[in-house]
């Protein structure tokens, strides 16, 4: 699937630090094509709550880096402290990985991913286990992500008792925190596919953040944080969002909305199945027109 011309993501970045509660929170993650296989995106909103009940804005994903090779990309929601433990623990945890089993590099198939993600998984439960048995609760939930080097999408998440459950071959997508049981969950069952490209993907994913901060106050709007991890010319790639590409997804974003709103008026209007007739028709058309879609990735600036 051809991607539209758009500086969207750029290279590797180091490791962000989250230093507050980020239980208040929205961070939706899923699978995209990409020119050498499968991508992810990660993108989340930035609000967040201090000790003292402010509201603050703070990174919520974290590019786990080795020597400059991406190895995963993870996302929290929850206790502060415990979040940062499991990303922690986690990015250790795919350090050691890579520099006794993968030459230094990111997870060649997702056998090998998963196998790192077990080691993780016992870490976690581990630690959890020993926390409760002093009468620490547990509060936090984890994403995550890695493109293995075959090009592999592989996308976990991890619960407040240190389990992981895959989410990359059904359904696809992962979504946490509070934002989860306000609108998050349902537009992503609704509008997700696993066909849709990064600018696209991105689309979604900022209609998403903005439309369940409209109902939930503890959500932020979407302001451009956001990964696409992806092979690249034979190498992993994972970046963050330029403000080039944030401008054009949050301008498409409120366009969707819009759109949205009046298809539904329309087929009160028209009807359900003759709108629907005149949507395939034109789909079809414009598909003709386009002609055979090739692959291709979406512009990146150079780091």
């Amino acid at each position: 699937m051809a991607y539209r011309k758009r500086k969207g993501f750029i290279g590797g970045e180091d490791v962000f630090k989250i230093e507050a509660d980020t239980g208040l929170t929205l961070v939706v993650a899923f699978k995209c094509a990409s020119a050498a296989g499968e991508g992810i995106l990660v993108s989340s909103d930035s609000r967040a709550t201090t000790e003292l009940g402010l509201m603050t804005t703070v990174q919520k994903i974290v590019p786990i880096v080795l020597d400059e090779k991406p190895l995963a990309v993870a996302a929290g929601a929850g206790d502060a402290a415990i979040v940062k433990y499991a990303i922690g623990e986690a990015g250790n945890r795919l350090k050691d990985w890579a520099k006794n089993k993968w030459n230094g590099h990111s997870a060649t198939t997702l056998e090998d991913f998963a196998q790192a993600v077990k080691d993780i998984e016992h870490g976690l439960v581990e630690h959890f286990s020993y926390l409760r048995s002093k009468g620490i609760r547990i509060s936090m939930s984890m994403i995550l992500a890695c493109v293995t080097r075959k090009g592999e999408a592989a996308l976990y998440v991890f619960d407040d008792r240190g389990l992981a459950t895959p989410a990359h071959d059904s359904p696809g997508f992962v979504c946490i925190g509070i934002g989860f049981v306000t609108g998050g969950s349902l537009l992503l069952r609704q509008l997700y596919t696993d066909k849709l490209n990064v600018d696209e993907g991105e689309t979604l994913a900022a209609y998403i953040i903005d439309q369940v901060s409209k109902v939930d106050t503890n959500v932020g709007s979407f302001e451009g944080e956001a990964y696409y991890f992806r092979v690249e010319k034979g190498d992993i790639v994972l970046g963050p969002l330029t403000r080039e590409g944030f401008d054009s997804y949050k301008r498409d974003a409120s366009e969707r909305e819009k759109l949205i709103r009046d298809v539904w008026i329309a087929s009160h209007t028209i009807g359900p199945a003759r709108l629907q007739k005149i949507i395939e028709r034109s789909v079809e058309r414009a598909r003709r027109r386009r002609g055979p879609k090739v692959a291709s990735p979406a512009p990146v600036r150079e780091s």
